[in-house]
């Protein structure tokens, strides 16, 4: 049957658009993406027009007037003269620093509470457990709120402080931990590390590749000491021709009524922090739990037939599986994470959001503030799903 030449421009590859799967599958999303943006245009014009009935000034150009309020501890030099937009820069750089440590405190903790479910040993299983159905059963906020009123402002004065030799000091003035102290030379001993690292990647690769003529002289040579220890001369070189030492230990001292030197952490942000790691981490403790379960007995067995040691089987077989199933789920408790971090205002910590609310109180620009609060949480969450997206990408399994 032919077509009429008035309809031909309408077909796609001798289908009718219309029945075209690619083109109906665009035209949804064309739909669905107008159907939004009228709702959205809809509500910012009734927002517009009830505020100029009411007298209210919308304009963002009122966020670059004098914020006249303290952040305390923020992470970027502030002081209370500068505008309400910087105000909100110095809390959001509280909420990264809480955020980046939280996370990489979380996963840490949640690998381990997670194996430690698998583990054959009944009592640490069973602490494991009690850990896991403990925390996920209270509260976040609740558990904010104990950790700090209930902990930590128990503290002794500093005279009577809690000490662990070598790690830090804790007392009513906060937490101070060692820290290191970095120097000019640090990048030039940096590149004596590097080169040291290439160094042993080329030499590993000659072996491999003249293996036959070396002989017994091949094994020896082509170890994990071998490699460590040239690494290991690079390092020691590098520290030695240096006119200074690329960095130093820092311990904190008493001096006085309180403590110099070292990183100091503050009874706030130590609760608000470990409060979310704790918590956070019983959830990846059991998404840990459950990709391990997850990988077939049968690989296990087969690896352990053809001779693979038990690390071997962890390393090569496990871990690769596992995280491709843990890492999505893990992306969102980070997601928590970040919104839990807002619980901070219990405790008193001056992240993005308890900067947000006080500027609100001062300044009475409730809706520009919120509005500029909303974007944040959305562009963190939208790198956040970039990142597992990403992933997801990588480690995708290519049928043939």
């Amino acid at each position: 049957m032919s077509v009429r030449p008035s309809l031909e421009i309408l077909n796609y590859h001798g289908v009718p658009v219309w029945r075209n799967v690619i083109f109906i599958r665009y035209a949804m999303q064309v739909f669905a993406a107008l159907a939004v943006a009228s709702v959205v245009g809809f509500l910012a014009v009734n927002l517009m027009n009830n505020a100029e009935q009411r007298g209210v000034n919308l304009s963002f150009r009122l966020l670059q007037t004098n914020a006249g309020f303290d952040v305390p501890y923020s992470l970027i030099p502030y002081d209370s003269s500068r505008s309400i937009l910087y105000a909100f820069l110095a809390g959001l750089s509280n909420t990264i620093r809480l955020v980046v440590i939280g996370a990489v405190l979380t996963t840490i903790v949640g690998i381990i509470i997670g194996l430690a479910r698998l583990s054959s040993n009944w009592l640490i299983s069973k602490l494991a457990t009690v850990y896991v159905e403990g925390l996920r059963n209270i509260p976040l906020i609740v558990f904010a709120f104990f950790l700090f009123y209930g902990l930590l402002t128990t503290l002794p004065q500093t005279k009577e402080a809690w000490r662990i030799p070598g790690v830090g000091v804790a007392s009513n003035r906060g937490i101070y931990t060692t820290s290191l102290d970095f120097s000019s030379s640090l990048v030039p001993w940096l590149l004596f590390v590097a080169a040291g690292l290439m160094a042993a990647y080329m030499l590993r690769r000659l072996f491999f590749r003249y293996e036959e003529r070396l002989g017994r002289l091949a094994r020896p040579l082509n170890t994990k000491y071998t490699l460590l220890l040239i690494v290991t001369a690079m390092a020691v070189l590098g520290w030695v021709v240096q006119p200074t030492a690329p960095f130093s230990i820092n311990q904190p001292v008493l001096e006085g009524v309180n403590f110099r030197g070292g990183m100091r952490f503050t009874t706030e942000f130590f609760a608000i922090l470990a409060a979310l790691t704790l918590y956070i981490a019983s959830y990846v403790a059991e998404i840990v739990r459950g990709a391990v379960q997850s990988v077939p007995g049968g690989q296990l067995e087969a690896a352990r037939a053809l001779g693979m040691s038990y690390k071997q089987v962890i390393w090569n077989i496990v871990l690769p599986q596992a995280a491709r199933i843990a890492v999505p789920p893990m992306i969102g408790q980070y997601v928590n994470l970040t919104k839990g971090s807002a619980l901070a205002i219990v405790v008193g910590y001056s992240e993005v959001f308890v900067v947000s609310r006080t500027a609100i109180e001062k300044t009475g620009l409730a809706l520009q503030i919120f509005i500029l609060l909303i974007v944040t949480y959305l562009i963190i969450g939208v790198i956040y799903s970039l990142i597992g997206n990403w992933y997801n990408r990588k480690v995708l399994i290519v049928e043939r």
